[in-house]
């Protein structure tokens, strides 16, 4: 089955241990996520590709030998309806999709950047900062037309 890239559990890990596995795989991949696509945090933007790329890389590399380091469920009920294998699949649903559930509540309840303007003011969201320069310049313009 591996020849088709089948995720399946190690001999010696118990389904409990691969649900382990998973949950931790979902839960760093989605707070990776999280952190770097933060719309709050528009510096952290460069660095996401990287941040993703290695959360995804590591995960993969730490558990492949004992889980088959699924990530995610649809690569998992690929290979499973191809190979007609579907032993201990739960672990690869429930682990990541938990994993990925735990990390959004406490990246938004613990760790989210908080906005930079009033969000009670939709207005404040759409409004330029301008220097003092140009705002003397704004004023003179304003006087002459006047």
């Amino acid at each position: 089955y591996h020849g088709l890239g089948h995720t399946a559990l190690k001999d010696t890990i118990t389904p409990a241990q691969g649900f382990g596995f998973e949950f931790f795989n979902g839960f760093v991949l989605l707070a990776t996520v999280f952190g770097a696509c933060d719309a709050n945090k528009p510096t952290s933007a460069h660095t996401a590709p990287f941040a993703i790329g290695m959360a995804v890389a590591l995960g993969h590399l730490g558990t492949i030998t004992y889980t088959g380091s699924s990530m995610n469920p649809a690569r998992t009920l690929g290979t499973a309806v191809m190979t007609g294998n579907f032993s201990n699949h739960w672990v690869y649903w429930i682990g990541p999709i938990l994993g990925g559930i735990v990390a959004a509540l406490l990246y938004s309840t613990a760790f989210e950047a908080k906005p930079s303007y009033d969000v009670s003011n939709t207005s404040d969201r759409y409004k330029t900062q301008a220097n003092d320069t140009e705002m003397q310049k704004f004023e003179a313009q304003r006087r002459d037309l006047l």
